[in-house]
């Protein structure tokens, strides 16, 4: 079947089930419901008249139909810009900051629309999505007020739209900025071990990023994720009472979003939340699709946060105690912390 026809296929029973939504919802659901296009079990949303956005979800651009041409991919978020020629109406972003302004909010897929209170809505910080009750499975968009979209949902998480816009207009190689720790507040709560010469300390505070002191969190977490990997950036920290700024060079985020963040993506390895092995893409440790992580250093882990707390900061050989089957082995690794 044609795109055209998938298109008009789509629109047809989007027309069906906007007639069983409240009145209240029909309007919102049906015109950003025009964005939507389906292959096969693959969801696109239009940004502009030639480019469409494959949502979070995706794991590997292998999986995209022929007909959509690729143009960037990241291998975090699992999204991907997409070429085709379509006659969609594209979304609309606004500023995630602004769904205080609201009282509720509306999540709409191709089956539905549910109005959410912005009270449950957690916030995204950084590179952990943003999360509501009730979760979405199927591509979903999240919009306030009706036709202003302030995050794209799929697999129970959402991108809010200023990281997606970042990421639609970001050029080419695309990347996440990393400053070598992870935020509890405004405190470092995890440090990794893995950066060469890495100068933060679990518990120093940040002040400010590039002169600019942040009043949330979570729009400092933003901040450091939209640096450009290879640039640097001062950053003011307090330690112990006395305050100094760092000259720090940004790296590459290699964890967070759909994948799990353990500070071991550095050796090619992209976990699952688990800690099960999803890609390998190292050859000389015997790591493999399939193996699991059981312990680091005699602790035994079950999330990506254990992983990194045992991690964090620590100083010479770490070994690994890994499972395959109902076979269990040891891998050692060194950490570049001087």
């Amino acid at each position: 079947m044609s795109l055209q026809r998938l298109v008009f296929a789509f629109c047809a029973s989007c027309a069906i089930v906007c007639a069983a939504l409240t009145e209240e919802f029909a309007p919102c659901a049906e015109k950003n419901r025009l964005a939507y296009a389906r292959e096969g079990n693959l969801v696109a949303v239009a940004i502009d008249k030639e480019r469409a956005l494959v949502p979070l979800g995706l794991l590997s651009p292998d999986k995209l139909p022929k007909a959509w041409r690729l143009e960037r991919y990241d291998p975090l978020s699992g999204m991907a810009i997409v070429r085709f020629a379509h006659n969609l109406t594209p979304i609309v972003f606004r500023k995630a900051d602004r769904i205080i302004e609201h009282k509720t909010l509306l999540l709409i897929s191709e089956t539905e629309a549910i109005s959410i209170p912005v009270s449950s809505v957690i916030r995204q910080f950084g590179a952990i999505p943003s999360r509501i009750k009730p979760r979405s499975s199927s591509a979903s968009l999240l919009t306030a007020p009706c036709y202003a979209v302030v995050g794209v949902s799929t697999l129970g998480a959402i991108i809010e739209s200023d990281f997606i816009e970042r990421f639609i207009a970001a050029k080419e190689p695309f990347g996440w900025g990393d400053l070598g720790f992870r935020l509890e507040g405004f405190n470092v709560s995890a440090v990794d071990t893995f950066v060469p010469n890495n100068p933060f300390k679990k518990g120093d505070r940040i002040k400010a990023l590039g002169g600019v002191a942040y009043e949330t969190p979570e729009k400092l977490a933003r901040a450091i994720l939209f640096l450009t990997p290879n640039d640097e950036t001062n950053i003011a920290i307090d330690r112990d009472g006395a305050e100094t700024t760092l000259r720090v060079k940004v790296s590459a985020r290699l964890g967070g979003f759909l994948i799990a963040d353990t500070f071991l993506e550095r050796f090619g390895w992209v976990f699952s939340h688990d800690l099960v092995v999803r890609a390998a893409n190292d050859n000389k440790l015997p790591v493999r699709a399939g193996d699991r992580l059981i312990a680091i250093n005699g602790a035994i882990v079950k999330t990506p946060a254990q992983a990194r707390a045992v991690l964090s900061g620590y100083k010479g050989a770490i070994r690994l105690l890994m499972q395959r089957d109902d076979f269990q082995f040891f891998i050692a690794v060194e950490t570049e912390a001087k």
